[in-house]
């Protein structure tokens, strides 16, 4: 199955200075921060279920873990928006650190899904676009892609210009590459957190907490992980214990 390189974060005019490509400070002052969506209808209320999915996150950057644990609560409040929960698992980078870790010892698959947030050298590894701050793999059949990741060095960088929390920053990259992989194909949108570039107006929005998943996005994630909950339970049905 090939998988092709989908979902690019891209920083746009973020990294030139000004990073709003020559707009005029009336014209800057002029672009009001919206504020969220309406939040969604508490799903235990409504009696329906609500979707879930997990997330394995391999920590190759060394990042914190309370730095770690900081983006994992900000992603989770994301999807938390939408109605959707999210279990996230840091997860062992090597063989014999896995019984420090019984909770990954699970089937990776259409539910469970990988999130890589790589050091530099894996970023160079991977050759991204100049300005790309992660990227989801999708599988060219069209199945579930169930790979992403996150370059955390240029998120590191970023966020020192901007003066924005770094753990605040790298939940909502791991929300947006996350939201490609439950979204696929052609998820970029002109608002909301599956938007790009992201300028000033966004990163307001970010650090006020009101990047989030647009309506039409979050229905359609609804429906793909609840797909995806049904092919993950019929793969663990089929995999023989001990193989």
């Amino acid at each position: 199955m090939g998988l092709v390189s989908r979902g690019c974060l891209l920083a746009g005019l973020l990294w030139n200075a000004g990073s709003l490509g020559g707009m005029t400070r009336a014209a800057q002052s002029d672009r009001r921060v919206p504020g969220p969506p309406e939040f969604l209808p508490d799903a235990a209320a409504t009696g329906v279920s609500v979707p879930r999915f997990t997330v394995l996150v391999y920590n190759y950057a060394g990042i914190s873990r309370g730095t770690l644990a900081e983006a994992e609560l900000a992603a989770n409040r994301i999807f938390e928006h939408a109605g959707i929960g999210t279990d996230w698992l840091d997860c062992p980078l090597y063989p014999y650190q896995a019984a420090d870790h019984p909770a990954c010892l699970v089937t990776p698959g259409p539910a469970r899904l990988i999130l890589r947030i790589t050091a530099a050298s894996m970023t160079q590894r991977m050759q991204p676009d100049q300005e790309s701050f992660g990227f989801a793999l999708q599988p060219e059949d069209g199945s579930f892609g169930t790979v992403a990741n996150v370059f955390s060095d240029r998120a590191r960088e970023l966020v020192i210009r901007r003066r924005i929390a770094f753990g605040m920053m790298l939940g909502h990259l791991m929300a947006h590459e996350v939201g490609h992989l439950l979204l696929s194909i052609g998820a970029h949108s002109s608002v909301g957190i599956m938007h790009v570039p992201w300028h000033n107006n966004e990163l307001e929005m970010l650090q006020r907490g009101f990047m989030v998943f647009m309506p039409a996005e979050v229905e359609r994630m609804r429906t793909s992980i609840r797909a995806r909950e049904v092919a993950q339970r019929t793969l663990e049905a089929t995999v023989v214990p001990g193989n």
